[in-house]
């Protein structure tokens, strides 16, 4: 089965569901936007393999960047491996216009 994070209409990227669960437990965490929408955005995760952040506001997107951020580099400096999975969803959130590098 293949895991997807959908970051903006027709955009986001597709990975195994090994990859998939590993990033979205990893970044839960650190996040910090409302629990409403983290209830949402895990539900779709925990049915479907499926998180959906196209309709989160410019401050939730960078909310979710930063616990997706911070969480690869705290597993990258315990766990000693790289998951290119997780570099391809950073570099594609770098390039959504609700990235702002004033917030990170």
């Amino acid at each position: 089965m293949a895991g997807h994070i959908g970051i903006s209409e027709g955009i986001g990227i597709s990975m195994n569901s090994l990859s998939f669960d590993l990033i979205t437990s990893e970044m839960r965490p650190y996040l910090t936007i409302d629990n409403h929408i983290i209830e949402e955005l895990y539900e779709s995760a925990d049915i479907f393999i499926l998180m959906d952040i196209s309709e989160l506001s410019n401050k939730d997107f960078m909310n979710f960047y930063s616990a997706c951020f911070q969480s690869y580099e705290k597993f990258k400096e315990l766990e000693k491996v790289r998951i290119p999975s997780w570099e391809e969803v950073l570099d594609k959130l770098r390039e959504d216009p609700r990235f702002s590098k004033n917030e990170t």
